[in-house]
């Protein structure tokens, strides 16, 4: 009977630590999870986009492209309708940015109003296309409950070098985003502009 009494009690012990063990790993992938993924949006953050950027780099990825995405009058929608308003834009837009990129790329959200789509092997002209369908996806009219919206994109392209480091290329991205920005700002236009490293190209689409 003690015998009995002493290998039950030893299955509940083992039954127990291996219960403890799936919550921690779990958790531990919870963790990661949260570590590398944006809270509001689920989309990968800074963290895993450098990540993947690198090993696509050492990978060299025939046309590895970084797409610079800053919304055009997303801050009208916070000061007139509320954060809960702009985050429901966020996450639309969001969506719509992963529907178009599909398992062909990756979209990361930056935070604030940026994100980026991580993409290869396309020419000069079918990162055109994919510049001018993010516009237009992002122009698209938005609910977020109070009112429906709209907002534009200012689109920065940067293709990558071989031997350019994953910095260089984020800098020659965001720095065609904004120069696309301030061109487009005169007139109300969503722009997207090739970095000065790769073929130069304005693109203008009215908002």
């Amino acid at each position: 009977m003690e015998s009995l009494e002493t290998l039950g009690a030893l299955i509940a012990a083992a039954w127990a630590n291996r219960t403890d063990h799936l919550v921690l790993s779990r958790r531990a992938t919870q963790m990661q999870h949260e570590a590398t993924h944006d809270g509001l949006t689920g989309l990968p953050n800074r963290i895993l986009l450098q990540t993947e950027l690198e090993k696509a780099i050492e990978r060299h990825v025939r046309g590895l492209t970084l797409l610079f995405l800053d919304l055009d009058g997303f801050k009208a929608i916070n000061d007139s309708y509320g954060h809960d308003a702009g985050d429901q834009a966020l996450i639309s837009i969001a969506d719509r940015l992963s529907g178009l990129v599909g398992a062909s790329g990756r979209v990361a959200r930056l935070g604030g109003d940026e994100f980026v789509v991580l993409a290869g092997g396309r020419d000069k002209q079918a990162l055109e296309v994919l510049a001018r369908s993010i516009i237009a996806a992002v122009r698209e009219p938005i609910d977020v409950g109070p009112a429906v919206v709209q907002v534009g994109t200012s689109i920065g392209i940067a293709v990558w070098s071989d031997g350019e480091s994953s910095q260089s290329l984020m800098r020659r991205a965001d720095e065609a985003m904004y120069e696309a920005k301030q061109l487009g700002k005169p007139t109300g236009t969503s722009i997207h502009r090739f970095s000065s490293g790769a073929a130069n190209a304005n693109v203008a689409t009215k908002r």
